[in-house]
């Protein structure tokens, strides 16, 4: 009888896990597409990776509540509430709970670190780079790009990746290049080797460096 019966309870348990997390999850879905994915500025950086990295949008709790859509499967009593019984839900859980103003912060930092990370994989394609600078007009165009892979590279996100390779013994796969490949960097000889995506970054800037000087001889040539 009582393994039976703690077997009902954890089999209830669970469910009743089940149910809330899918709950949390459906409450949470309106801030993530608008505000917390990085899908439209992933789309950004790979139509233009030599522009600044792109800003997730600033949360705005009007904008949230004009288009409030919830999940076509969320469970009751969310997806019992009248449509204006979710607004006030959502403005109070926006104006009055402490927990909300930590956890945007903190889903939008952890966003924005994805973000860079992509943009310094992008930017690590030799080739795709030297394509973009072929459409470079003048000098402040490759100081501008120069400064966007410069900014990149000593991003504190990349830096993080840096430590977390010196810190670990085991090889560290890094993303690099268009298509999709991976290189393995090893603990350096010395304690001030960069990681191996900060070490293209570094290739990069040089790159464009030598296009931009290519760039002022073929003008200086011309005139």
């Amino acid at each position: 009888g009582e393994e039976r019966r703690a077997a009902a309870f954890a089999i209830d348990d669970a469910i009743l896990n089940q149910h809330f997390q899918t709950l949390t999850c459906c409450f949470l879905a309106p801030f993530i597409d608008p505000y917390l994915s990085v899908e439209k500025a992933k789309r950004s950086i790979k139509s233009s990776p030599l522009s600044p990295t792109p800003l997730l949008p600033p949360f705005d709790l009007p904008t949230l509540i004009a288009s409030l859509s919830l999940p076509p499967d969320c469970p009751e009593p969310l997806n019992g509430l009248r449509p204006i019984k979710l607004e006030e839900l959502y403005r109070k859980f926006v104006v009055e709970s402490p927990n909300f103003g930590p956890w945007i912060r903190s889903q939008r930092e952890k966003a924005f670190e994805r973000i860079v990370r992509y943009h310094a994989k992008v930017l690590c394609d030799g080739k795709g780079i030297s394509q973009c600078a072929a459409s470079l007009r003048n000098i402040a165009d490759f100081d501008s790009a120069i400064t966007v892979v410069r900014q990149v590279r000593d991003d504190p996100s990349v830096r993080r990746l840096s430590r977390l390779s010196k810190a670990s013994s085991s090889p560290v796969q890094t993303p690099v290049g268009s298509s999709g490949s991976s290189d393995e960097t090893r603990e350096g000889k010395s304690p001030r080797q960069q990681n191996l995506l900060q070490v293209r970054l570094s290739d990069t800037i040089r790159l464009l460096s030598a296009l931009r000087k290519d760039f002022i001889q073929s003008h200086v040539q011309v005139f």
